[in-house]
């Protein structure tokens, strides 16, 4: 049993017996102490032999199954991996408890540790195909050692018991966001223990003494950048002081500076932190609760709220469809559009050769530094797939190996999202017009385009449309210093001469949508 004590905090009731079997806590991407259900879990309240276990799945690393020719995480992903698993562990270890680290497949690691005494296995709930998967082989396999796998709820801010969730049908957000806001629930928070029992010790052949170095994955340190918005460590600790800092100095401005391109506080940069569970969508919540009570609601406060939504819709989603999430043409087999595979072509997108400002500078801002703009993810996912019409699944395979708040519920969700595989409208965005109103100077793609120091602003997004002579004094010959444009999307042609009616017809049914029904939720 529990109770709230009114200031958004559940307080566990003292145990009333001892549970026999030993439990196992199996953290995935729950990599935290506090609001982790896994500790407020009844039988761990009642446990005498508690043994916490992380471990390295081979399959989360190398090359990709998915689509080939792609590795599953790149080393700033791994790096940050291992802060969060280090971070956990040492904060377990200051609670009298310990970390145990294990590399192999799970649903062979936990029964051979079940099979030497049986135990009572908890895991937070996974949305995507794979990981149920193996959570299903699991519950299989452990009753036949008088074992037993409990799976537990904590990815998302709103529980699906509380939305109903097995009788709501998703179509789109805005339908979903209706219905929820209507019943409005955020559970309360679960308190870190003050302290655990101390795990037994093991033997096994795949347990690990430390937490593994990159070199163990075959990897080399990441190069740091200096025009990195933020210097990302992984872990608790530091999600809990990216929070502080961020409702001190970003949250009161948040909705008016979130589509900026660069920089520490233009959004809450919470994302990476929330994709491996180091902070809980409810933390945020909660944290911004207080803020408003001190400061008042405001249009920024809600914005947090409304972002945290969407990415509780894509883990919904990507729950509701399994495995249909991930097939070329999206949950609803829509073939309407035809990919291309052309590696050529992509090639000049993932390096940001494209020869259009926007989209090169926030490719290049994702190689160099792991991060890149909610505004950014959405131009440059309907560039390569409305106006490349290469295949998402491209897109998406790049942005899982290197985004450092990569979540394959979001990163998948949008990408269908953007390639128009969830219905609705076609959300075409204008790179050139989306530079000019967000980069109107264009400082941002100066910083990682150092190429177009010199070309002036009112050119900076057209290049292309520069004389030869214009091309010399801004010291960027095209074809040469900067590429040609692969598309010519935005710029300003010529119209042949028609009547007043047919022209504006004419140009209403060309231009391309501007809206923002779709986004990538970075918050």
């Amino acid at each position: 049993m529990a109770f709230k004590n009114g200031s958004g905090w559940i307080i566990p009731s003292k145990p009333k017996q001892s549970c026999a079997k030993r439990v196992i806590l199996w953290f995935r991407k729950d990599l935290r102490l506090n609001d982790n259900i896994l500790l407020s879990n009844k039988h761990v309240h009642n446990c005498e032999n508690l043994t916490p276990i992380y471990i390295f799945d081979p399959r989360e690393f190398g090359d990709s199954k998915w689509m080939p020719g792609f590795q599953k995480q790149s080393n700033r992903r791994v790096k940050f991996l291992l802060e969060s698993v280090q971070c956990l562990k040492n904060n377990l270890r200051a609670r009298n408890s310990d970390l145990l680290l294990f590399h192999g497949n799970p649903e062979e690691i936990i029964p051979s540790l079940c099979a030497s005494e049986p135990s009572i296995v908890i895991t937070g709930s996974e949305v995507a195909h794979y990981e149920r998967e193996t959570e299903r082989m699991l519950k299989k396999a452990l009753p036949k050692i008088g074992s037993e796998l409990v799976t537990a709820w904590g990815r998302t801010l709103l529980h699906p018991d509380d939305i109903r969730l097995q009788t709501l049908r998703l179509s789109g957000f805005t339908a979903f966001r209706k219905v929820v806001e209507k019943e409005w629930h955020i559970r309360a928070l679960h308190r870190a223990p003050a302290s655990l029992p101390k795990p037994a010790a093991l033997e096994h052949e795949a347990l690990l003494s430390n937490v593994p170095e990159l070199k163990d994955f075959g990897l080399e340190r990441p190069i740091d950048d200096d025009r990195s918005d933020l210097n990302w460590v992984g872990g608790e600790n530091e999600a809990l002081n990216r929070l502080e800092k961020f409702v001190k100095s970003g949250l009161a401005t948040y909705k008016t500076t979130r589509n900026e391109l660069a920089g520490a506080d233009y959004s809450s940069k919470l994302s990476a932190w929330l994709a491996l569970g180091c902070i809980s969508p409810k933390q945020i919540y909660w944290r911004i609760n207080q803020y408003e009570k001190q400061n008042g609601e405001t249009v920024h406060t809600y914005w947090i709220s409304f972002e945290l939504l969407w990415r509780d819709y894509f883990h919904f989603l990507c729950l509701q469809h399994g495995a249909k999430f991930f097939y070329e043409y999206g949950p609803k087999n829509d073939r309407k559009m035809k990919w291309s595979n052309d590696r050529e072509k992509f090639k000049k997108w993932r390096d940001g050769q494209t020869g259009v400002p926007l989209i090169d500078a926030c490719m290049r801002q994702l190689k160099l530094t792991g991060y890149m703009s909610n505004r950014g993810r959405q131009n440059v996912a309907s560039y390569l797939v409305l106006d490349l019409q290469l295949d998402w699944r491209l897109g998406a395979s790049y942005f899982e190996e290197n985004l450092l708040d990569h979540d394959v519920a979001v990163n998948c969700g949008n990408w269908i999202a953007a390639a128009n595989l969830l219905g609705g409208r076609v959300n075409k965005f204008n790179p050139v017009k989306q530079g000019k109103d967000y980069d109107c100077e264009g400082n941002f793609v100066k910083l990682f385009c150092p190429e177009l120091n010199d070309v002036p602003s009112n050119f900076i997004h057209t290049p292309g449309t520069m004389n030869r002579g214009a091309q010399r004094k801004a010291n960027c010959i095209l074809g040469r210093d900067y590429p040609n444009a692969m598309t010519k999307t935005g710029w300003v042609q010529k119209r042949k001469h028609t009547t007043r009616a047919n022209r504006k017809n004419k140009w209403k049914r060309a231009r391309p949508h501007q809206g923002r029904s779709q986004i990538f939720t970075t918050a």
